[in-house]
């Protein structure tokens, strides 16, 4: 699918994606499908975002622990202390691949 097709023209994607191209139409792919639910009218704006949420989604270690600053198996919420799997908000595996 072109990216234009899932923006435009409401084509759905899938519950696992590959973005091809990192850069910023990419990365706004990305967020779009992440955030978006295909079965939700609303679909979020970046002040509506939990940032634990999105780092959990991400997987990226917002206490900078992990080596790389990367999330294997597990998130831990800067807010409870608690410690769990990552979970997606859109339920889609989102992988962005870079073209050099």
């Amino acid at each position: 699918l072109s990216y234009i097709d899932i923006l435009k023209n409401g084509v759905k994607a899938g519950k696992r994606v590959a973005v091809i191209g990192a850069g910023g139409i990419g990365f706004d792919v990305a967020e779009f499908l992440l955030h978006h639910n295909d079965d939700d009218e609303h679909d979020k704006k970046a002040d509506e975002i939990d940032v634990d949420d999105f780092l959990a989604d991400w997987g990226v270690d917002g206490t900078n622990e992990s080596r790389g600053g990367l999330l294997m198996n597990s998130v831990k919420n800067s807010k409870n202390g608690e410690t769990s799997r990552p979970k997606s908000l859109s339920g889609r595996q989102i992988v962005m691949l870079q073209r050099k």
